[in-house]
């Protein structure tokens, strides 16, 4: 809410906020090696079906960047309420979600740089609410676990006792807020997830 009515107001830009947040995310994952996030490092590997667009991602804090920057174009050029209800807040997505713009391989390490034809409906909600796809947390493969971590991704760490694990399977989204880099993060709850 506090977001919402400063954002509104002109205190901040979409800009500002994605790197406020994603220099957070950034220092926890470089530096405190929490692995919250998935898809942290450069992927470029094309298996004949990967579009132009996912070939010529390398980092996914330019495609957060890239999506605050236009909210922030919108907001000039129709006004502020036209990026409403969200206002451009980062909103990091369950590493179980599909999307086109981030892979999708549900924390298995066999699917790892493989991207979904589609986006979930909920992953389109929140653009058309105008918030900005905050990269995919960090799950167990295939969300089957009660821990989270998975080979390619590695062990996601809780951020109040470093030397403990996320529980599962929504560890990543839970440690993404528990840890101050979002405000609200998606998750979804199978058996206990949530």
């Amino acid at each position: 809410v506090d977001w919402q009515a400063e954002r509104a107001a002109g205190t901040y830009t979409c800009e500002q906020i994605a790197t406020a947040l994603t220099k957070r995310a950034k220092y926890l994952q470089d530096v405190q090696k929490m692995n919250h996030f998935m898809y942290w490092n450069a992927f470029e590997t094309d298996d004949g079906t990967t579009t132009a667009e996912q070939l010529a991602v390398y980092d996914w804090i330019e495609i957060v960047m890239d999506q605050a920057k236009a909210l922030d174009a919108k907001a000039a050029t129709d006004g502020v309420e036209a990026i409403a209800p969200l206002y451009c807040y980062p909103v990091p997505l369950k590493g179980t979600m599909s999307t086109v713009m981030f892979p999708s391989s549900s924390g298995f390490a066999a699917l790892q740089e493989k991207f979904a034809v589609k986006d979930a409906e909920l992953v389109t909600l929140i653009s058309q609410a105008n918030g900005v796809l905050f990269g995919k947390t960090n799950v167990p493969e295939l969300a089957h676990s009660w821990g989270t971590g998975n080979y390619a991704n590695g062990l996601c760490f809780n951020p109040w006792d470093y030397d403990m694990m996320t529980g599962g399977s929504s560890g990543g989204s839970a440690a993404a807020v528990a840890s101050y880099t979002a405000a609200i993060a998606i998750t979804e709850d199978t058996e206990g997830s949530t």
